[in-house]
């Protein structure tokens, strides 16, 4: 499996994309935000990594969520049982208000500018 963007047409790779939304426990927004910044900066340097993009609502609520793209099930889970992964579930217990939400998807048609 090639882990860059140079792949032949005839290459068939099954991008995997997750979706995650978390809702911050009422005053600790700012504590949450911290910690899920820095997830971009391990992120990376993952080589399966496609995107990690960081959003945060714009209805004033305070929720966050992550796009995240990785080029298969393999580089999925590599990410998720990272050493710093698991320490950021730790730590963001106590900051959220609810089970994150994820969702996984299978990309199957995209644009690229």
């Amino acid at each position: 499996m090639l882990y860059n963007n140079i792949h032949s047409p005839e290459e068939e790779i099954e991008m995997v994309t997750a979706i995650a939304k978390i809702i911050p426990v009422k005053g600790k927004e700012s504590a949450l935000e911290t910690e899920l910044r820095k997830m971009i900066g391990l992120t990376q340097n993952e080589r399966g990594a496609v995107a990690y993009r960081l959003h945060k609502s714009s209805d004033g609520s305070g929720s966050f969520m992550f796009y995240e793209k990785f080029f298969d099930d393999e580089a999925w889970n590599f990410h998720i049982s990272t050493p710093y992964f698991k320490e950021f579930a730790v730590n963001i217990e106590p900051l959220i208000a609810s089970p994150v939400a994820l969702e996984l998807y299978e990309e199957i048609a995209s644009i690229d500018r």
